[in-house]
């Protein structure tokens, strides 16, 4: 769980600061869905 969290932070950082990357977020929460059911 903790790899996943960091992962996730990881990948959140510069998605943050990038505006473009939208269509990039909706990917990445489907594939930490199905992990965290």
């Amino acid at each position: 769980m903790s790899q996943l969290s960091e992962q996730y932070s990881s990948c959140q950082e510069p998605k943050r600061g990038k505006k473009p990357t939208k269509h990039k977020k909706e990917p990445v929460n489907i594939h930490f869905k199905p992990n965290n059911g």
